[in-house]
């Protein structure tokens, strides 16, 4: 396994955290390492665009690179640089740069997930509504194609969280914009999706989600959605690996072997 940071932009706050397995050289003659491409999830962690979230980060990173996946991590424009140019400029460059350097990092460029909790699954999901639209992203849609993209607590009806008026957001919570608005924003190249959200949840309305999954049912987009009954917003994976010390319900870590599960008969891995 290898960990390399690399930046995408002037400002240096632009960066994708690649953790991922390396082919390894022989240490015997005659021996040949094989290595063969693997699928790759994004992560993009949540944090409300105020930061981004260390707990939907380097832990969620683990689990995938423990069933055989390679990951990535991005960094994004927070607080005050937080806006709809800069944030999908964010996401654009990433997914760039992960096609550009598929054999550098194994990467089966077909099988590219995006996984994004809360702001970032906000995030996620305006990529996967716009990479069409070269007019607004400056590259050609195969480049930054999602093959799936995967949302958790996601915020999906960014007009009625702006109206909620959430203190300590980023800019681009902060006013509404219609092309920022996954929801406002569906149309039939949104890739299959997967949803994972709670019942309990105070901060992003599972009912939003279900708005945002009729829509995607109009344009016969694939969809799985899983709500659970209890657990508050930001569980993350769910278990002690990103909840240590705080009271949370344990049988909600059962959504990652779910999302593993998908992601394995999605991309025909088993």
């Amino acid at each position: 396994m290898k960990i390399e940071e690399v930046i995408l932009s002037k400002d240096k706050i632009t960066r994708l955290k690649m953790i991922y397995w390396e082919k390894r050289k022989p240490r015997m003659k005659g021996y040949e390492w094989q290595m063969e491409k693997r699928p790759l999830v994004l992560i993009i962690p949540g944090g409300g665009y105020d930061y981004v979230s260390d707990r939907e980060a380097d832990s969620v990173s683990a689990i995938f690179l423990k069933n055989g996946f390679q990951t990535a991590i991005l960094n994004y424009h927070v607080k005050d640089e937080s806006n709809f140019k800069n944030n999908l400029c964010d996401i654009v460059s990433a997914m760039k740069y992960l096609r550009e350097n598929k054999d550098k990092y194994s990467i089966d460029e077909d099988k590219i997930a995006l996984l994004g909790f809360s702001a970032g699954g906000h995030l996620a999901a305006m990529l996967s509504s716009l990479y069409k639209r070269e007019d607004l992203t400056g590259e050609a849609s195969e480049l930054i194609k999602p093959n799936l993209q995967l949302l958790a607590y996601p915020v999906l009806d960014l007009k009625s969280f702006v109206e909620g008026k959430f203190e300590n957001v980023g800019g681009i919570f902060k006013q509404y914009d219609k092309l920022a608005d996954p929801l406002a924003n569906i149309n039939e190249s949104i890739p299959d999706t997967f949803i994972f959200s709670t019942f309990e949840d105070d901060v992003v309305d599972f009912r939003t989600h279900l708005e945002y999954i009729k829509k995607l049912k109009e344009y016969s987009i694939h969809t799985e959605y899983h709500l659970f009954e209890k657990g508050y917003h930001g569980l993350a994976t769910g278990d002690d690996l990103t909840n240590y010390g705080r009271d949370y319900e344990r049988r909600d870590s059962m959504w990652m072997d779910i999302l593993i599960s998908y992601l394995n008969r999605k991309f025909e891995l088993i």
